[in-house]
């Protein structure tokens, strides 16, 4: 039984699929449309495509990665939500803490 690892890449207009071999010598690639209202169709679509071209099974794959660019492109062309950040009287240094979790943060 091959095994294989899986890596996907979700666009704004296709999503591109490759899958290849332990050893890494067999790769196969695929492409299909993004579906914007619900990445999870497209990523299904693909695998279940992919797999079948190759003649394996999900039981064959050993590692799945995804990655996106649509949050980083919504950004660049300005297509975000505007946002705000209230804060409380005595926070009003969170902004420029952030989440910092150190010991003893505002030591000197």
């Amino acid at each position: 039984m091959a095994r294989y690892r899986l890596g996907v890449d979700v666009g704004g207009t296709f999503t591109d699929l490759v899958l290849f071999d332990e050893d890494g010598f067999d790769t196969r690639v695929h492409k299909v449309p993004t579906t914007p209202d619900d990445q999870t169709e497209a990523i299904a679509v693909g695998v279940a495509e992919l797999l079948a071209a190759q003649g394996a099974t999900p039981k064959e794959l050993l590692y799945f990665a995804q990655g996106s660019t649509i949050a980083i492109n919504a950004m660049i062309e300005g297509k975000t939500a505007r946002v705000g950040i209230v804060a409380t009287q005595g926070f009003r240094d969170l902004l420029e803490l952030g989440r910092q979790r150190r010991p003893s943060l505002y030591d000197l």
